[in-house]
C-alpha cells in the first residue's frame, strides 16, 4: 500500500472519529456550548472552556488537511506539512483535556498518521545517503 495514501487516510479517520467524539461530548455536557455555558459557571475553568470551544474546529481543519495530504501539491511545501503537524499535535492536546479518555482512538490514527510522516523522511534520507556513498 502507498505510504502516503496510509499517512492520509488515518489522518482522515482520525479527525471524522474526533468529530464524532465531540458531537457526543457536547450531547453529554463534557463539552459546553454557547446555550449551556451558563448552567455550568461553578464547574468551568480555563482548560474545559479551551477545549469546548477549540476541539472541534480543530478536528475539522485536520480533516482538510487530510484532504490537502491527497494532492501533489502538498509534498513541495515543508510550511503546510510543519502547519499540519501543529495542528495535530493541538489538537490531541485539546482533545486529552476536552474528552479525557474517548480522545484514545483518534489519538491513535493521529500518532500513526504523523509517525509515518516521519517514517518517510527517514526512509528517503537513508536512499539520498546510499545514493551518496555509492558515487
Amino acid at each position: 500500500m502507498n505510504i502516503k495514501f496510509l499517512n492520509w487516510y488515518t489522518q482522515a479517520i482520525g479527525a471524522t472519529i474526533g468529530i464524532i467524539i465531540c458531537a457526543y461530548s457536547y450531547l453529554n455536557g463534557a463539552l459546553y456550548s454557547f446555550g449551556n455555558i451558563e448552567n455550568n459557571l461553578n464547574n468551568i475553568n480555563l482548560s474545559s472552556a479551551m477545549a469546548s470551544y477549540l476541539l472541534l474546529p480543530f478536528c475539522i481543519l485536520s480533516l482538510l488537511f487530510s484532504i490537502l495530504k491527497n494532492f501533489d501539491f502538498y509534498n513541495e511545501s515543508t510550511i503546510l506539512e510543519s502547519l499540519n503537524t501543529f495542528i495535530v499535535i493541538f489538537t490531541l492536546v485539546v482533545g486529552f483535556i476536552g474528552t479525557y479518555f474517548l480522545f484514545l482512538i483518534p489519538s491513535t490514527f493521529f500518532i500513526f498518521s504523523t509517525y509515518l510522516t516521519y517514517k518517510r523522511d527517514d526512509e528517503n534520507e537513508d536512499i539520498e545517503m546510499s545514493l551518496n556513498e555509492n558515487f
